[in-house]
């Protein structure tokens, strides 16, 4: 079983509940890990038989420069969900999106939400 991790997939994008956020935006960061047996890639070298590092950014991008959503949970399941349905090979899956610098109240650095999902 291999362990892989995408780290920091960055994006400015117009998500959240504020209307100031939907006009000007707000900094992202995406991450996303996964387990697969990479066995057959690793035997045969071959990237086909590998989960292709950009197919992963694609996903994650076309969610997030998407349609704006209130929610970092409604982010990180869709690009969970999309990645689930491009890639049989997955058993595990964590998807992180990060908010830098939300409009809480009070200064904060990011929020982030996790989703984990894992194959029967």
């Amino acid at each position: 079983m291999a362990l892989l991790r995408v780290k920091g997939l960055r994006y400015h994008a117009p998500h959240g509940v504020f209307a100031g956020e939907r006009i000007t935006g707000n900094r992202f960061e995406v991450d996303i890990e996964l387990e697969y047996d990479s066995t057959a890639a690793v035997s045969a070298d071959d990237v086909g038989r590998s989960i292709d590092y950009g197919k992963l950014a694609d996903i994650a991008g076309s969610v997030m420069n998407g349609p704006p959503v209130n929610l970092i949970e409604t982010l990180a399941t869709r690009i969970g969900a999309q990645i689930l349905r491009n890639f049989a090979s997955i058993d595990n899956l964590t998807v992180t999106v990060r908010k830098y610098s939300p409009d809480i109240g009070t200064p904060v650095d990011y929020t982030e939400i996790v989703n984990a999902w894992k194959r029967p």
